[in-house]
């Protein structure tokens, strides 16, 4: 019994492929394109934001990481795993096949839980710092430093 989540057998351009929700491995750049994405206008792929995966930008990467982590095309029975060089390979068709294939499967990831892990990273960045819901008194204030005289 696996703990974790059993990859889905899909076809991608008429090739098996293990298709697998988003590794920790790849969090940052789920998390890039995930930006991405829900920033679209009305989520629509247009002109303008599909520029932004042209040429070497940060975003290309990110997705050409986010799909090699994510699929895992079947050979002879066995999954092998995808570089991002086996990404930049595949044709432009089969690539936002593999797009969709792998948004189907992270769908609430990218729908639900990225808006909530964005909740959780500003709950944690704001640690040491005084909340502002927080009812309780701050341990020390700006001046208990230094504000008793030494006696040496």
């Amino acid at each position: 019994m696996s703990i974790f989540q059993k990859p889905e057998l899909k076809a991608i351009a008429g090739h098996d492929f293990e298709v697998s929700q988003v590794p920790f491995e790849v969090f940052s750049e789920a998390f890039e394109f995930g930006d991405w994405l829900i920033g679209m206008q009305g989520g629509k792929f247009d002109m303008a934001s599909l520029k932004a995966l042209q040429g070497d930008s940060t975003l290309r990467l990110a997705l050409e990481k986010l799909l090699a982590a994510c699929l895992a095309p079947v050979q002879d029975g066995q999954a092998k795993p995808m570089s991002v060089a086996d990404v930049r390979a595949m044709p432009i068709a089969m690539v936002l096949e593999a797009v969709y294939v792998v948004l189907e499967e992270n769908l609430s990831f990218f729908t639900q839980r990225l808006q909530a892990i964005k909740e959780i990273q500003a709950k944690l960045m704001s640690i040491g710092s005084p909340l502002l819901s927080s009812s309780s008194p701050q341990a020390t204030t700006a001046n208990s430093f230094g504000a008793t005289a030494s006696t040496s």
